[in-house]
């Protein structure tokens, strides 16, 4: 993709953080974006449990990425992911 204008295009994730396929897009996918410098501006939306229990892991999750992002950086909330991807998947190569 060549470079038109500074963050022409834009994607937003509305992802279950507690699915292994979406800690791949994560880990994987957006990471060879970025690395690459591809000027695309990505958003991740964390999709929280609606159910009664405030506890579900799809909420745990949400809240755990929004405080690591929070307190020390998207860096490493993408490692905390990769490795927690890196947990579940125990086939895939990390």
């Amino acid at each position: 993709m060549n470079l038109v204008a500074r963050n022409l295009n834009n994607v937003v994730f509305v992802l279950d953080l507690s699915q292994p396929a979406s800690l791949v897009l994560v880990t994987q996918n957006i990471k060879q974006f970025i690395s690459r410098g591809i000027p695309v501006r990505f958003g991740l939306v964390p999709l929280v449990s609606s159910s009664d229990s405030p506890n579900s892991i799809t909420t745990e999750m949400a809240q755990v990425v929004w405080y690591l992002v929070d307190k020390i950086g998207r860096g490493q909330a993408i490692k905390f992911l990769q490795d927690v991807s890196c947990s579940r998947l125990s086939s895939r190569e990390c």
